[in-house]
């Protein structure tokens, strides 16, 4: 089950706030380039990748673009099935027309 942290001005603490134990939690980054602490089957239950094994804890949006300092460090693009195939297709075609090239000088 996945919890989250909570501010409430009437919980009765100082500041409002009530915060799960970070024993166990990681950083989480979601699609959506949000950082949570949270739990390692808990952040693959939201769809987001854990980060730092348990050692590494969000860092916050200090340069204020919507991402989480940590999980902007760790964005690394990826391509669609789509996009491989395509890469491949364009990587077979020109092996094929280099080393057709190659015969026809051999056979010349």
């Amino acid at each position: 089950m996945c919890t989250e942290d909570t501010c409430e001005p009437s919980s009765g603490t100082e500041d409002g706030c009530v915060f799960t134990d970070i024993i166990g939690t990681t950083a989480c980054c979601l699609a959506d380039k949000a950082c949570e602490n949270l739990e390692p089957a808990c952040c693959e239950e939201r769809g987001g990748t854990a980060v730092g094994g348990g050692t590494v804890l969000c860092k916050g949006d200090s340069d204020g673009d919507g991402s989480d300092d940590l999980c902007e460090l760790f964005n690394v693009p990826s391509v669609s099935e789509w996009g491989l195939l395509v890469i491949s297709l364009l990587l077979v075609a020109g092996l094929a027309f280099k080393f057709g090239r190659r015969r026809q000088k051999a056979a010349a």
